[in-house]
């Protein structure tokens, strides 16, 4: 008997018969063998349900919906087929590298408190290849689900019995996302191992623009639940929240964004929600580039000033910004008043 604990492998596939040979072969072949892997075909028109008949390890499992029901009830149907200790996540077209699982499980078995841990990757197909990596820690990862999903979901590892998993289907392209931020709430903690263990291929039959825009609609309804976490859900809030990201905000708006930030900052203090010193200080940089922007604008000066942030700049950095934001409004006014004059004394 094995000793080691089993591993679900869920996989969902629906037309991958192009790159499905390739990724079963990768998990059949880690280094890490107690495992099931649970492939959930998705109503396939292509080959798909024939190559992964035709391999012969008994480890692999087939499950066939006839018609399509799409990713989420698949995911679900994983869950609820899955024997293992861990449950480990897995695209058809992507490949995993032979150490991943072995090196996933040791971590959590090492790392009893967490809960969901993710890898970094290197993508390959389409384009050049590159390596993609996020934060590490519970703290970076849970400050960064403020701003955005901070996990590749294709390279997740999850321990099963910790906690009720499952994928809600009101949040379409992205549910993992979804359900990070609702075991955030809940108390789980997450890593990233910082080690590229799976290859993400990239090729043009990925996500559509159709889909891509129905995909930031459900991430603004996660940023809109992790904002109201801390009472900071106003009609502005997707707009300003796009800033914190872009760092681009027109001038009039930028007294008004640094009051929000304010409340941000305030209210997390008092709620406790995110890691206070990480996310003051990711708000920080944002806001510390936009006023070096817009200090030369009452406005913005006015925002800086009324900015609870100011204080992590030194005191010689603060005098500097609003002198120079100070001089170039003089110089500005100055000008407007010279040519004004030139305008208004020219004769007809």
């Amino acid at each position: 008997m094995n000793s080691r604990p089993l591993v679900s492998v869920i996989i969902p596939v629906y037309n991958s018969e192009s790159y499905l040979r390739e990724c079963l072969h990768s998990i059949v072949n880690q280094t890490y063998d107690n495992i099931e892997v649970l492939v959930l075909d998705d109503g396939s028109k292509d080959s798909s349900v024939s190559i992964v008949q035709s391999f012969s390890d008994k480890r692999i499992q087939l499950f066939v919906t006839p018609k399509n029901s799409g990713i989420v009830f698949q995911l679900n149907k994983g869950l609820s087929l899955s024997r293992g200790k861990y449950i480990a996540r897995m695209d058809s077209d992507d490949i995993a590298c032979l150490t991943r699982l072995e090196k996933q499980v040791d971590f959590m078995e090492s790392n009893l408190e967490i809960g969901v841990c993710g890898t970094w990757l290197e993508t390959f197909g389409n384009g050049y290849p590159e390596k993609w990596e996020l934060p590490l820690t519970h703290e970076e990862i849970s400050t960064r689900m403020f701003f955005g999903n901070c996990l590749f979901h294709p390279t997740v590892i999850l321990r099963a019995n910790s906690f009720d998993c499952y994928y809600s289907d009101n949040y379409l392209y992205a549910e993992d996302y979804e359900l990070w931020t609702r075991l955030q709430a809940n108390g789980v903690r997450f890593a990233n191992i910082p080690d590229y263990l799976l290859k993400y291929r990239l090729h043009g039959q990925q996500t559509s623009a159709a889909s891509r825009a129905v995909q930031q609609k459900s991430a603004e309804k996660i940023l809109a639940r992790q904002l109201s976490r801390i009472n900071c859900c106003n009609p502005r809030a997707m707009k300003f929240h796009k800033v914190l990201n872009d760092q681009e905000i027109e001038n009039d708006l930028f007294l008004e964004f640094t009051s929000w930030l304010n409340k941000i900052i305030t209210n997390n203090h008092i709620l406790r929600v995110f890691p206070e010193d990480i996310l003051r200080e990711s708000i920080f940089k944002v806001w510390r580039e936009l006023s070096i922007k817009h200090i030369s604008s009452v406005k913005g000066l006015l925002a800086f000033n009324s900015s609870i942030l100011k204080w992590q700049l030194s005191s010689s950095e603060r005098c500097r910004m609003v002198y120079t934001g100070v001089k170039n409004l003089i110089l500005s006014s100055y000008r407007r008043t010279k040519y004004s004059k030139f305008y208004l004394g020219r004769p007809s």
